[in-house]
């Protein structure tokens, strides 16, 4: 497991005493995708149900909220997300929007921004649409916003409504910052409507099919996008609508196999797996495969985080836990780490590529932070091991040294390890 790049680059692998100069700083992605929950209907603690957020340019965006989301957005430092695109109004993309609204946190960070939500409105099968949903939601727990409001928390009445808007036709819904969100139909069976979203922004996109069997339409909105995400049920083989009904409204593997050769995504990523075989992830991979699908291909986790620009990187987090840090060593294994030297981090849990190091000195003064950013040699590509240059304000005495993932944010102090510096 690691950070992949597509299209896959040629790596060269220098000798860590000629890679620690500077190198040239890499283009900042336009958009950034973070998978919060990749389970269908679930209460697996370490899967959420479905979400996904966007951000391109200074517009953050999650489409749908199922179970674990909320908890997904803390771990990522993500409480204040005040736009909210459902897919459709089943629970298992639901459930979490009540606790987004009302939770003390997401509502205290959102201040006087109130949670504006789009989605679906009424239908034959669909007695109750997103404005129904959002607005039984708000009378639900008027207590709660009467006592939190008014008489004790006095939290901001601005950041407890609900803006919702109903999408009634194919479109753009929302556009701002030079963001566009275009909504279109998908095929969900009896749930209807039901929609498919794509984000495009500085001339590269994403597309979320949201719950779906297979429709040309999902083909004709997602043609070239940079990254598709796509869901999936793994049914076991000869399975059909009329002895499994759940296969009348999701999509195989085989399925998507061919939505992906249609619409040609530089990336197909899977999400909403629900998988009946427990064939696990090679065997999803393994029938995609069979049924013709030849091109770069994820399947998704909870927190991956994809980065669209030039090219397209996936970092995968390895675990949900807090990262820890063992020892810190120079190149040669030993304590005698100098100044403008390279230092070794050792520890557990630290995400594949996007870590960042922070030196604190205990004298006092300013923390210096080191990332694959700053332009000096960093290299985290193992879940315990961080190389990384030393900045020249990294001078000789003690240091308290702490990791931070891009998986997670910690909800407290971050553990320190003391380091003396040479």
């Amino acid at each position: 497991m690691g950070t992949t790049k597509y299209p896959r680059p040629i790596v060269f692998i220098l000798p860590l005493v000629l890679a620690c100069g500077a190198v040239p700083a890499a283009a900042q992605p336009a958009i950034y995708v973070r998978l919060l929950g990749t389970a269908g209907p679930s209460l697996n603690p370490d899967r959420a149900e479905a979400g996904l957020l966007v951000v391109a340019g200074s517009e953050v965006l999650l489409f749908d909220c199922g179970h674990g989301v909320p908890n997904r957005l803390a771990q990522l430092g993500r409480t204040n997300v005040s736009k909210v695109f459902l897919t459709h109004v089943h629970s298992d993309h639901t459930e979490g929007l009540p606790e987004l609204w009302m939770n003390e946190i997401t509502w205290g960070n959102r201040g006087n921004t109130p949670l504006s939500v789009w989605g679906p409105g009424e239908d034959t099968n669909q007695p109750a649409g997103t404005h129904d949903l959002t607005s039984m939601v708000a009378n639900a727990f008027a207590t709660n916003t009467l006592i939190r409001r008014d008489f004790v928390e006095h939290l901001p009445a601005g950041g407890i409504q609900f803006q919702t808007t109903e999408i009634t036709t194919e479109g753009v819904v929302y556009q701002n910052n030079g963001v566009t969100v275009t909504a279109f139909l998908v095929d969900h069976g009896v749930v209807k409507p039901a929609f498919g979203y794509r984000v495009d922004y500085q001339g590269h996109s994403v597309v979320f099919s949201g719950d779906t069997t297979a429709t040309p339409n999902l083909v004709k909105y997602a043609q070239g996008t940079d990254v598709l995400v796509h869901e999936v049920l793994v049914s076991f083989p000869g399975a059909t609508p009329a002895n499994d009904s759940i296969l009348s409204y999701h999509s195989t593997p085989e399925q998507a196999a061919a939505t992906f050769n249609q619409a040609a995504p530089k990336l197909a990523v899977y999400t909403h797996i629900v998988d009946q075989t427990s064939g696990g992830t090679q065997g999803l991979i393994n029938r995609t495969r069979a049924a013709g699908y030849t091109g770069p291909l994820e399947v998704g986790q909870d927190l991956t985080l994809i980065e669209i620009g030039d090219t397209i990187s996936v970092l995968r987090c390895p675990s949900s836990a807090s990262p820890s840090i063992a020892a810190v060593t120079d190149t040669s294994y030993g304590s005698s780490i100098s100044a403008g030297g390279t230092a070794i981090v050792w520890g557990s849990n630290f995400s594949i590529g996007g870590n960042q190091l922070s030196w604190t000195p205990a004298s006092g003064g300013s923390t210096v932070t080191l990332s694959e950013s700053d332009g000096l040699y960093f290299w985290d590509q193992s879940s315990g091991q961080i190389n990384a240059a030393l900045d020249p304000h990294i001078t000789p005495g003690l240091w308290y040294v702490s990791v931070q993932t891009s998986c997670i944010v910690s909800s407290g102090t971050l553990a320190t390890f003391a380091v003396t510096v040479n």
